[in-house]
Formats: C-alpha cells, sequence, structure tokens
C-alpha cells in the first residue's frame, strides 16, 4: 500500500514528491527530486531549502529511498570529494550527516552523473544499472530493484518436540543459570581413565560429551519455548501484548463514548503502555551494547531495517528473487561451495627447507598448555554444532583441562579428528555492493569449540617451531603475534615516502586471490607441510583435520543441507590461518630487496621504485613469475580486482602498463589496503571521507535503531561501535591538514551534540561534561604508544628503520630522537617525523615506564594540548 507525503508550501519550489510504501511489518519512504542546474545564489538558496526539505522526510524510524536528477557534476562519488562552492559540498555533507549511501556509479549524461540514488538501508538498492534515457531525455534512465523482506523468522539450535496442537516445543539448555559448583563437583568424580582405556580414539569424543551432556541434564535448567506454527512471531512478550490489547479496547471504548472520562482512561493506559514498552526495549538495548559484539550489534540493527537476517533476497540465474530463508541458506551454501578447488593431480616439486632431525613431528598436551587455552576463550561467544558453549570450558577449566589433555594426546597419537569437529556452521556476512548477488557474502565459520582448544595448543608448539627455524618470511603480517595491519602499512609507507622524498616514483601492484582461503588444495598443502618439516602424528592429524569436512549455511534461523568441502583451510577454525601462511609462504622467494613483496594472509602487494623504463619491465617479469607460482600451486589470480597504484609527487606522471594472465591491470588513484585507503600522493584525503562518511552512517544506525536515550548508554554505543572507525590504524594516516582535522572532529562534535541535554553546550563543554579527549588528541596518544613499541621492541618493526637516535642531546631522556626533514608533505608529515617532536618532549618517567600499560597512564598524566594542530 503506498500514502502520498505531503510536501509542505514552504517548498513547493524545490521539486519534490514522494510516497510512503506500507508492508505487512515494515515501510519505506520514497522521495523523488528534481535540482535545477546552476551555481548562482538563487541555486545556493535552493539548495539549502532542497536539504532542509529532505531532511524533514528522512524519518529515522523507516528507510528511506532518494532518487533524482541533482545536476551535482563535481561530487566524486568514489573518493566522497567535492569542491565548497556552496553547493556541491553542503549536499554531500547532508548525505554523510544522514548515513545515506549513493549507489549509482555510471555517468548518466556524458561523463558525469547526474542522476543519484541514495538510502539508508545498505541492503535495499539491488542490480542497479544505466539504460538508453525514457522518451526524450538526453539523460539515461537508472534502473535498480528495490528489495524488502519481512520475514521475521528467530532460528534456534535446540531439541524441538511436536505437540498434539500442531505447535513445536523448543528445549534448551539455560547455560547462563547453571549450577557450576555442582558440575564442577559432579564431575570431579568421573572415572575419566576408564573413559581412555576403554575407548576406540573415534569413540573419545562422543563419550566425553555424552558424560558433559548427562552432567548438564542435572545441574544446566531446560527452558522450554512453545514455536508456533503459521502465526505471526511476537516481537514484545506476554505481559506487552496484554498492555497493547488494553490500549486498543480503551481505544474502541473512547471512540464509542467520546467522553472525557473514557479520553482520560485511554490517555493513562497509552502512557503505562508506553512505558513498558520503553522499559523493554531499553533492557534489550542495553544489554547489547554492554556486551560490545559487534554481531550482536548487527542483528539488532537488521531486525530494524528491511532485510532481517542480514541476507537480502537473492538473484537466481533466470533474474528472480528469493526471499524463503531456506533457499536463501541453499543458494549461498552452493555457492560456497562452488569455489571449492579440484586437485589438479600434478603435485609440484617443494625442497625442504630445514636440516636434519629438524622437525615438529609431536605435540606436548599437559593441563597447563590446555587450560591456557581455555583462557583465551570469550564467554560471550556462540557454541559449535554441537551445542558446548565456550562458557562451559570457562567455568569448569579446573575439572575438564586434565580430561581434555588426555584426549587431545590419544587422538593425536591415532590421527582420528572427531565427525563432530570437521562440521561447521557458516553465518553469510554482507561485504558490499549488490546485496542480491552471492558473490557479495563473507562465509564466517561456527566450528566446534573443543577443536578450537586443541588447535590453539597445536598452533602455539607450531608458530614457536617455525619462528625458531626461521622458517616464516618476515614480510608476513598476518595472524601472527607482533604483527598486524599497522606494521606492515608502516613499513610500505616508510619505503613509498623515502622514495618521494628522493625524487623517486613507486609502482605498487596490488595482486588478489579468488576465494584464496577455500580453494587451497589439500594434496599440495600437505606437501609443503613435509617441506616445512611438520611430520609424524602433525602431518597425519592435520591430514585428517582437512579430511572429509562438511558445511552448512545459516539464514534467518534456517539451516541448508550439508555439503562436502573438498579444498581451502577451515575458515573460522584457529588451525586454519597458520596453513594458509605456510601455503602461500614460499611466495615470497620470487622477489629481492629490490623488488618487495608485502603479504597480510592473502593480500599481497608487489612494489618497486620506477625511473626508467626498464624498472617496469623488470616489474612485470617479477609479477609473470608470480602468475605462474600462481597457476602451479593452484591459487587463482582474481584479474578484475587487481589494481596499480602509482605513488608520485607528479599527477601527470605516466603509468607504465602491467598485466598478469593477458588482462592488463587496472590503474587506480586510490587503493583500499588492508581497510586504509591510500592515494598516490600519500594524503589520505580519500581514506578520510570514507571513514567521515562511514561513521556517520554508524552514527544514524545507532540513533535510529535505539530507543533508548540514556545519554550514558548512547555514549557507551559511540565508543564501542564508531570511534574505532575513526581511529583504525590512524599511526599510518594521521592527518597534518587542518581541514581533515576538522572534518574527523565533526563526527564527535555532531553525535554529542544530539545527545539529550547536550544540545545547547559548546563542544569542549559537552567533552569535559563526558570525560572524553578530542579524537586529535586520542591521535597523537597512538602515535606516542606505537612509537614506545618500536623503541622497546613490542612489534615486528626495526627502530633503525624508522628512527635516527640522538647521540649527544641526552637532556629530559635518553631515547632523544632526530627530526628527518624532508621537503615532501609526505614525507614530513609521517609517523616516523610528527612523533619525534612530542616523544622528545615527554618527560623521563614516562618514557621509562616498564610496561604498554603503564607508558599509556603515565601519558594520560602530560598535557598534549600544546601539540595539537586544531584548538577546539
Amino acid at each position: 500500500m503506498s500514502v502520498d507525503l505531503n510536501i509542505a508550501d514552504s517548498y513547493t519550489d524545490t521539486e519534490v514528491v514522494g510516497f510512503q510504501l506500507k508492508f505487512d511489518r515494515t515501510a519505506l519512504n520514497f522521495l523523488n527530486v528534481y535540482r535545477a542546474p546552476g551555481t548562482d545564489n538563487i541555486c545556493k538558496a535552493n539548495m539549502s531549502k532542497l536539504i532542509d526539505c529532505l531532511q524533514k522526510f528522512c524519518s529515522a524510524d523507516i528507510t528511506n529511498i532518494i532518487v533524482g536528477d541533482f545536476n551535482l557534476p563535481s561530487i566524486d562519488w568514489a573518493s566522497l570529494a567535492a569542491p565548497d562552492d556552496g553547493d556541491h559540498l553542503p549536499f554531500l555533507d547532508f548525505i554523510n550527516r544522514q548515513g545515506f549511501v549513493q549507489f549509482n556509479n555510471e555517468p548518466t549524461r556524458g561523463d558525469h552523473i547526474l542522476d543519484l540514488v541514495f538510502s539508508d538501508d545498505p541492503q535495499i538498492i539491488a542490480e542497479i544499472h544505466t539504460e538508453n534515457g525514457f522518451s526524450t531525455s538526453d539523460h539515461d534512465s537508472v534502473l535498480f530493484n528495490v528489495i524488502v523482506s519481512d520475514d521475521n523468522t528467530v532460528g534456534r539450535s535446540a531439541t524441538a518436540v511436536g505437540n498434539s496442537d500442531g505447535n513445536t516445543d523448543v528445549f534448551v539448555h539455560d547455560f547462563r543459570k547453571a549450577d557450576y559448583d555442582g558440575l564442577r563437583s559432579y564431575l570431579a568424580c568421573v572415572d575419566w581413565y576408564s573413559l581412555y582405556c576403554f575407548s576406540a580414539p573415534e569413540y573419545l569424543w562422543s563419550n566425553f560429551t555424552s558424560i558433559l551432556k548427562a552432567a548438564f541434564d542435572i545441574f544446566v535448567p531446560i527452558r522450554r519455548v512453545t514455536t508456533r506454527l503459521n502465526v505471526k512471531r511476537y516481537r514484545y512478550p506476554k505481559y506487552i501484548r496484554n498492555e497493547l490489547n488494553k490500549k486498543h479496547r480503551a481505544w474502541v471504548r473512547y471512540k464509542k463514548l467520546n467522553t472525557t472520562e473514557s479520553k482520560q482512561h485511554y490517555n493513562e493506559v497509552a502512557r503505562k503502555c508506553k512505558v513498558v514498552i520503553y522499559e523493554f526495549e531499553s533492557l534489550k538495548e542495553k544489554k547489547i551494547i554492554e556486551s560490545k559484539n559487534l554481531g550482536q550489534f548487527y542483528r539488532h540493527v537488521n531486525s530494524r531495517l528491511s532485510c532481517k537476517s542480514g541476507v537480502a533476497p537473492l538473484r537466481r540465474t533466470d533474474g528472480t528473487y528469493i526471499a524463503d530463508n531456506q533457499e536463501k541458506a541453499n543458494i549461498l551454501n552452493e555457492f560456497f561451495g562452488s569455489v571449492f578447488t579440484k586437485d589438479n593431480g600434478i603435485d609440484p616439486h617443494f625442497s625442504s627447507r630445514v636440516e636434519g632431525n629438524d622437525k615438529l613431528d609431536d605435540i606436548a598436551f599437559t593441563p597447563a598448555n590446555v587450560r591456557a587455552a581455555i583462557k583465551k576463550l570469550k564467554s560471550t561467544a556462540a557454541a559449535g554444532p554441537d551445542c558446548i558453549p565456550p562458557v562451559v570450558f570457562i567455568e569448569l577449566s579446573s575439572v575438564l583441562c586434565v580430561p581434555l589433555a588426555d584426549i587431545f594426546s590419544q587422538l593425536l597419537n591415532s590421527g582420528v579428528v572427531p565427525d563432530e569437529w570437521k562440521t561447521a556452521l557458516v553465518t553469510p556476512v554482507f561485504k558490499g555492493g549488490a546485496s542480491s548477488d552471492p558473490n557479495n557474502y563473507r562465509p564466517i565459520s561456527l566450528t566446534s569449540v573443543a577443536s578450537k582448544l586443541m588447535e590453539s595448543v597445536i598452533r602455539t608448539q607450531m608458530l614457536k617451531y617455525l619462528f625458531d627455524h626461521n622458517l616464516i618470511t618476515k614480510h608476513q603480517h598476518g595472524f601472527l603475534s607482533r604483527h598486524s595491519t599497522c606494521t606492515q602499512l608502516l613499513e610500505c609507507l616508510n619505503d613509498w615516502s623515502l622514495a618521494l622524498k628522493n625524487k623517486s616514483s613507486v609502482d605498487v601492484l596490488y595482486v588478489d586471490y579468488a576465494k584464496a582461503f577455500d580453494s587451497i588444495s589439500h594434496t599440495k598443502l600437505l606437501i609443503k607441510l613435509n617441506g616445512y618439516g611438520i611430520g609424524g602424528k602433525v602431518h597425519k592429524f592435520i591430514s585428517s583435520f582437512l579430511a572429509d569436512r562438511k558445511q552448512q549455511v545459516t539464514v534467518g534461523g534456517k539451516i541448508s543441507r550439508l555439503i562436502s568441502v573438498t579444498s581451502g583451510v577451515p575458515q573460522g577454525s584457529i588451525l586454519g590461518p597458520i596453513l594458509f601462511l605456510l601455503y602461500i609462504n614460499d611466495v615470497a622467494d620470487l622477489f629481492d630487496n629490490v623488488f618487495r613483496v608485502k603479504l597480510f594472509a592473502d593480500d599481497l602487494k608487489l612494489y618497486t621504485e620506477v625511473n626508467i623504463a626498464s624498472d617496469a619491465v623488470c616489474l612485470q617479469e617479477h609479477l609473470s613469475s608470480l602468475a605462474d607460482w600462481s597457476e602451479i600451486w593452484q591459487l587463482n589470480i582474481s584479474t578484475s580486482k587487481c589494481s596499480v597504484l602509482h605513488v608520485s609527487t607528479c599527477a601527470k606522471t605516466a603509468t607504465a602498463v602491467y598485466n598478469v594472465n593477458d588482462c592488463t591491470i587496472t590503474v587506480s588513484n586510490a587503493v583500499r589496503d588492508l581497510g586504509v585507503f591510500v592515494d598516490m600522493k600519500l594524503n589520505f584525503r580519500t581514506h578520510v571521507a570514507k571513514i567521515v562518511s562511514k561513521a556517520h552512517q554508524r552514527c544514524n544506525i545507532l540513533l535510529r535503531c535505539f530507543t533508548h536515550t540514556s545519554v550514558s548508554l548512547l555514549l557507551k554505543a559511540f565508543l564501542i561501535y564508531v570511534r574505532p572507525i575513526l581511529e583504525y590504524a590512524s599511526v599510518v594516516w594521521s592527518p597534518s591538514c587542518f581541514s581533515l582535522i576538522t572534518e574527523l572532529e565533526k563526527v564527535q562534535r555532531r553525535f554529542t551534540k544530539r545527545l539529550s541535554g547536550l544540545s545547547k553546550m559548546s563542544y569542549l563543554d559537552r567533552l569535559q561534561t563526558l570525560s572524553l579527549p578530542t579524537l586529535e588528541v586520542r591521535r597523537l596518544t597512538a602515535d606516542l604508544i606505537f612509537c614506545y613499541k618500536i623503541i622497546n621492541g613490542l612489534v615486528s618493526l626495526d627502530p633503525a628503520d624508522f628512527f635516527v637516535f640522538h647521540e649527544s642531546k641526552t637532556r629530559g631522556h635518553k631515547h632523544k630522537l632526530v627530526v628527518q626533514h624532508s621537503r615532501v608533505d609526505a614525507r614530513q608529515h609521517f609517523f616516523c617525523n610528527r612523533v619525534v617532536p612530542v616523544w622528545n618532549s615527554l618527560p623521563e618517567y614516562v618514557v621509562l615506564s616498564p610496561t604498554v600499560g603503564l607508558f599509556r597512564i603515565n601519558l594520560h598524566r602530560v598535557n598534549l594540548e600544546k601539540f595539537l594542530l586544531v584548538k577546539c
């Protein structure tokens, strides 16, 4: 059903029309806009009025779609940049502030994108494209699908029993209310030795879980939930539904009698109903915010958006859409299975990387290292397919660490991995792009917690062996201690900014492997493990760990059928990442120090200084060698996702053409590198624009999807879900430009102004009231902490690569650094230079702090205000 939106007379000259589409459980506003071209004062005034009009109709409770011809050709929607002409920038600022996403990336008149499609729900627009203009229009038509799912099914993993009335009773253990003292006493009396002696290895785990689940039946209460078939699921519990029914009856009575008494009665019932709903929603939202669980946060957000399950209706090959969650789960499972690699039967030669008896063929399992693995678990994490959550192992670690150590030892000795550990429950997570395309969902696997514990012990000892024998390349920064995205990006930017300082250019080739984790050949992986000296029991166990795995996808509580996993390492497991690192590890052997390669798991980039034509030719030869290596080891390079970044101070410098697998690699002005948008001049304007837009979107999600108005809870939500967006890897890109610092600060400035009771305060007063520092202070603090880590060897970076220590001037403290001046901004404002004046000014007791934690505490006592570039 559609209802026209009434545009006030004061906005008639804005040429905006709109309607509201209403569905069973959701609604959306649809606004159509035409804005005449021009840059005179009248057009600027109309832009202000247009923004004001759109602001009034962009409801916080309803999904909004805005389309039309806006005639704003100078907005770069890829980098979110616009000229400050009083026209383009105010509109872009409004879009960012409201949390809208612009979907159309194709020109609609000449080379300009004039016709735009916006929504504050990133999953509601699909299959957008342009076609020939309608009738005599000189603009191309923009066609897109609006996909709305009213499904609100909630699933449970539990035992279900049918009733005579057609309903289903679901029984679940409530581990939050378990008697863990009783469980510990009960399990302490179990004769675990008889379990080991009289059980074959393949039955060890099933017998162990039988004992455990028998104890659950005694000490863990069972919750009974009745699922009614073919009946609408209720959002509110029964006591609230009773209040809603009372409100409805009071309304009917008031309309019938139309007396003052009946009206007062209705108002009183309505007020009470509003209070109980607010208290219910507030308590639920408080638990979500305090859990600091991003998945739980987005499940709550999805429940308020168009796609309740987080997966939009999917497009079949025939063009039709699938809205049913069961079908969506099956389609996604089939797609995830379609990327598996079939081994070609060729076993490449892989020479041994170790000498003599330097091998890892056994793992020691002790109660101590099992208990250490248990301590790493998160108590709030979900249970695996065996329905035993991490909290059980955490609470019962004192009585379970001994039997678990013995079971793990026997499983390793026999080379048997329980079948239950080989099944993964996959949750699809939307990555971006067309929400109807299964290719735009990432599979996140949930596996058995016990399996992760055993894998954790194996991983710890495997990494020790690999590091002791220098078997992992120094260019790999993924999934390793003392390494991170920051360490890799700082290494790269150090090289690139030095090249710019020396008046050189750098060509960076970004190589993307298609579904790398899922396409690894098991046979070839086992060959490489032998080459790295991983043999004996460990090799046999890993072989069993990879073989005969299965997975199923869950969407909205519906679970797909099981399919076999024929290649790849299990995502969501503990061993999976380290096995992948070993598979790709020897790619670094293809390159020398002139042609640098950097890895973060499967993210690979190759770069070198390119000053003459022969440099580019050599780089192409190395790229071809990489392509040959990838073909041998059956890793498929996704050429469409590869890109070239030409780092140079001169924008007009010609870029060499590079090819991989007979396809030309696209040249980009800015590339998303490990979550940071790197541009050719290393000024990070694109990155700041992107994260500011995303942070504004997240702020609007908070204010849109959370009914709670408590300042403390909304502030906590901001700190957990918004501020990390603005601070991720800030040591890499922290700006020195006034305008960029201001744009970043605006996010916190605007959010705090929208908090109850704070709108009339100045920004500094709001920060003082909320006990918040500015974002610039926090970035400066992050710089100093990372500097401390580098100097004290707490990260993998060599201090000599970044800093020059002052040999003579040590007044103040003994770790004084030298400022390395440069004429190039990219080097002058790079981390290793901008942090030096602040670091040198620190008191000695701060610099000589024995731990990072103490350094952080001492740093808070230092006034850093004089080093800020922007005064609030």
